[in-house]
């Protein structure tokens, strides 16, 4: 069990296939890093924005994986447009910035945490240096979930990780691949995640 979110969901332009919608997901690579290459996702369809009812089951293919930035992206067909959630490149939170984040932890029912980012540029531990840090409490299958700033709900990271010491796992203290890695991603990659975040003309 794990958890993602949708940033695009954009009608395919084609008069060989019936209407289509061609959705991204945003997630964890770790999420998916021994998944060969496709994968069952499930979204969730709510009824005034709050009583879930149901999920819709789509098979998604695994596009690309970035284990350094703990970033994977999917993509997958749908019938009708999805909801996606806003992401915000330009993103600069501070100690103590209000945020929420959501999840999917442990396949129980989708929740929703708020807390306050706690580090804007994590400097230890090594392997989480230059990651966002915040006291939403978060549990195993968190992971790939979004972190919205509170006011605006806009996208500043995807859940990661959480802080351990020992078998002490502390669950108020997780960390987030801050959503503008995407774009260095795209820098580094030479464009090919810019579909993206980039309009089709």
């Amino acid at each position: 069990v794990a958890s993602g979110f949708i940033v695009k969901s954009e009608l395919i332009q084609s008069q060989l296939i019936d209407k289509k919608y061609l959705n991204v997901i945003v997630t964890a690579a770790h999420n998916v890093e021994n998944v060969a290459s496709a994968i069952d996702v499930h979204c969730g369809v709510y009824d005034n924005w709050s009583n879930l009812t149901k999920f819709d089951t789509y098979q998604a293919l695994i596009y690309n994986i970035n284990k350094k930035m703990d970033l994977a992206i999917l993509i997958f067909k749908s019938d009708k447009k999805m909801p996606c959630a806003d992401m915000e490149f330009n993103s600069k939170p501070y100690f103590g910035t209000d945020v929420f984040k959501i999840g999917y932890g442990l396949g129980d029912d989708i929740r929703i945490d708020f807390g306050a980012i706690t580090s804007v540029d994590t400097k230890k531990p090594e392997n989480l240096k230059g990651f966002l840090r915040s006291n939403c409490y978060t549990i195993f299958g968190d992971s790939g979930g979004p972190l919205f700033y509170k006011d605006g709900y806009k996208v500043i990271g995807v859940t990661s990780s959480i802080r351990g010491s020992d078998s002490l796992f502390l669950n108020n203290q997780a960390y987030f691949s801050p959503i503008y890695w995407i774009k260095t991603w795209d820098d580094e990659s030479e464009g090919a995640l810019s579909f993206i975040y980039k309009e089709n003309k």
